[in-house]
Order: structure tokens, then sequence, then C-alpha cells
């Protein structure tokens, strides 16, 4: 008794069928039906389970189903030879090419008007992807109608600069990649870049015996002060020694983890030289005038 060995082969190709902005997917299924020996059967029903579709084997013992949609599907075997063993069910996929899968990256090297992200790209999933990057907005969800990045084509990592930002403003940001089926679009990320940080006004020189001076101004709020005769808010003009003395403010963003810092400078000035030179003359007890 003959057995029927059942060889499935699922065809990449791709057939797209556009109508206005939407398309229809279908694809083919093929293969070959041939007894223990390797020769072909010719005569054998097949039918696509689920479907209108029906294939009689050619003399080859190979078959074709065309127009395909995607999907799962099973192959029904009959055959009317009496010395043959038929397998009553064979399963299959149709496979169409979908959009890519693409990650987001975590956003790192904030700053008052840039920051870095990316992506990865772990398949493009049967259509190769031509433009990739990262895309982001004020408002969620960014897509690349708003700001993006260009970073090359294909699958992979990527790293993206973010520039043109505004200081202390939340972001939200997402990688994005198209192939022929589409734009797919990664996890969601968002952050806020730094606050400007200001350390304004004219600092009152100070005498270089002077050992306080109150240091304040620096925006925003909650930052510290630091720089030569720096301790706190007190600025120790003995301490820094003469000449004009560099004062920083640096601000830490709790939320962010952002670092930011303005300058301001203060002059210490020398004490002056004082002199009182020459020889008084020796006056009487009653004198009332020198």
């Amino acid at each position: 008794m003959k057995t029927i060995k059942i060889f499935l082969i699922v065809i990449t190709a791709i057939l797209f069928t556009m109508s206005g902005s939407l398309y229809s997917q279908t694809g083919s299924i093929s293969g070959v039906i041939h007894d223990g020996t390797g020769s072909g059967l010719p005569g054998v029903t097949i039918i696509l389970v689920g479907t209108t579709q029906g294939a009689i084997t050619n003399i080859e013992g190979q078959f074709t189903f065309g127009n395909v949609a995607p999907g799962n599907y099973t192959l029904q075997v009959t055959t009317l030879s009496i010395n043959v063993v038929v397998f009553a069910n064979q399963n299959t996929w149709v496979y169409a090419p979908g959009a890519p899968s693409v990650n987001t990256t975590t956003v790192s090297n904030i700053t008052v008007n840039a920051a870095q992200s990316g992506g990865n790209i772990s398949s493009d999933n049967g259509s190769p992807v031509t433009a990739r990057g990262v895309c982001w907005s004020t408002s969620s969800p960014p897509t690349t109608a708003n700001d993006t990045t260009r970073n090359g084509s294909g699958t992979g990592s990527f790293t993206s600069n973010i520039t043109g930002l505004t200081p202390n403003t939340k972001y939200y940001v997402r990688a994005y990649a198209t192939n022929s089926v589409g734009t797919a679009y990664g996890n969601q990320i968002s952050f806020t870049t730094c606050p400007t940080v200001t350390f304004p006004g004219t600092l009152t020189d100070q005498c270089v015996s002077s050992t306080t001076y109150a240091l304040s101004g620096g925006t925003p709020s909650g930052g510290t002060y630091s720089g030569p005769g720096v301790t706190g808010t007190n600025f120790n003009a003995s301490a820094a020694g003469v000449g004009t003395q560099v004062i920083t403010y640096t601000y830490t963003d709790v939320g962010s983890g952002c670092v930011n810092h303005a300058t301001n400078t203060i002059t210490v000035n020398a004490l002056p030289t004082v002199t009182f030179p020459g020889t008084l003359t020796d006056q009487c007890v009653s004198s009332t005038t020198y």
C-alpha cells in the first residue's frame, strides 16, 4: 500500500491591489503530493477548507492555490485510489508582510533644549524598512506628522538626537519605522527638559576684610551656590582673597534629574594703603588748637 506525503511551499511574493488609500494582500499556496517512492501522484483532489477553492494535482503531483488571503488554512486531501493511504488534513499558513516591529530607546542626555533617544527594529516583517527615526511632541501620542529625526533604513538599533526643544517642558517621544505596509511606532516615553537656570544681577563689591555677604537671586529656587569663599549662601571675601571671584549657582531638577548652572562674579578689593607721615609739633597743655 502506498503512503502519500504532502509538501507545502508558501509563496513569499505578495500581491497588492490598490483601491484609493486601501489595499488588500493575497498570497498563494503551492506544493506537490507524492508516494513513498517520490513519484508524483496525479488526480489527487485538494480542498482549501473554509473557502470555495479546490485543486487537482497534475501529472507530476503539483497543485497551486492563488489569491489566498493571509491566514491559517487546512488542506484536505482525497483520492479515489483504493491502494493509497491519504493524510486527511494538513495545516499551513499564508503570510503577508506586516508593519515593522520597533521599540523606543530610553531618553538620556537631557538638557534645556535637547535630548537623546532612538530605537530598535527587531523585524521588518517581510518588507524592507525604508525610513526610521523618532518623533516627538508636547501632545500624546507623537506621530511622523510632528517633529522627527531620520536615521537611515533597515533593521537593528539606531540613535536619535532630539533638538530644538523648549526648556522645562514635557515631551512625548516614540520610535518609528516605515515599510511598504505602513508606519509602525514603538512604545511611548515622556521626559521633561531641564529648566533654564539664571543667576542675575550685580553682586556688590566686597572689601577683603569682609567675612559676611548673603548670596541670592539664583533661579529656580532650591539650588546651591559654590565658589571661592562660599559656604551655603554666605560669601566670605577674606577667605576668597583679592580679585574677581566666580560664583556658581547649580540647580538639580528632581523630576528629570537634569543638572544646570549659571555663574556671576563678585569683586574683592584690597584694603587701601593708609599713611600718616611727618613729625607732629609738641604742644603745651594749655593749647586748644593745632
